[in-house]
């Protein structure tokens, strides 16, 4: 289950496999590039391998298994959640780059789409800003905003100099660290995830 945007749920239907599609990309990634694959959200790429893993594996069963717990909002969780759906939007590119018939990553997202009640881009439609802002909308049917970009400005700054409440989140929405996977713990979390994006 997911505090979203839309309510307390959990992914179904199309949007759940937009969703395991990104995650099954972001996590194949991962497993060849560990540390050194990044998605362009800076707060998730700031994690350890073990970290990000971590964080794949919990949220991906909240978001797609109802009697999981709502996890916390967090800056990390959040980030972790959007790097998803950039991954996703990276499918899109490769396709569109790649200038094949295959049009898997765009049907996914247009079903989703079509299925929340969002605007439905033509699987063969080619402009990829129109795509991002398809894969953008699906984000924001989970994450409440974007605040988890904005942690550089909280890391240098003493506590009594910033007013969170301004800006939204709580105490520990920034500062809270995520836990860590040990080596042992590394390729069943591999596994399991390979599972969740089936």
């Amino acid at each position: 289950m997911w505090r979203t945007s839309q309510g307390e749920r959990v992914l179904t239907g199309g949007e759940a496999a937009a969703f395991k599609a990104g995650l099954s990309d972001l996590v194949e990634d991962l497993a060849e590039w560990g540390d050194d694959q990044t998605t362009g959200v800076e707060a998730f790429d700031a994690l350890s391998y073990g970290q990000r893993l971590a964080l794949l594996v919990d949220l991906a069963g909240a978001l797609l298994n109802p009697s999981v717990p709502p996890p916390s909002h967090t800056s990390a969780n959040e980030a972790t959640v959007h790097a998803v759906y950039r991954q996703l939007f990276t499918l899109i590119e490769v396709e569109l780059d790649s200038n094949t018939p295959a049009t898997n990553a765009r049907q996914l997202v247009r079903t989703a789409c079509f299925e929340r009640g969002l605007e439905a881009l033509s699987e063969t439609h080619v402009d990829l800003d129109a795509w991002q802002g398809a894969v953008e909308s699906l984000s924001d049917q989970v994450l409440w905003d974007r605040d988890f970009e904005d942690g550089t400005m909280f890391l240098d700054a003493a506590p009594e100099s910033l007013n969170r409440d301004e800006v939204g989140v709580g105490g520990d929405y920034f500062a809270a660290v995520s836990r860590e996977l040990r080596d042992a713990e590394i390729e069943p979390t591999l596994v399991r995830l390979r599972q969740l994006a089936q």
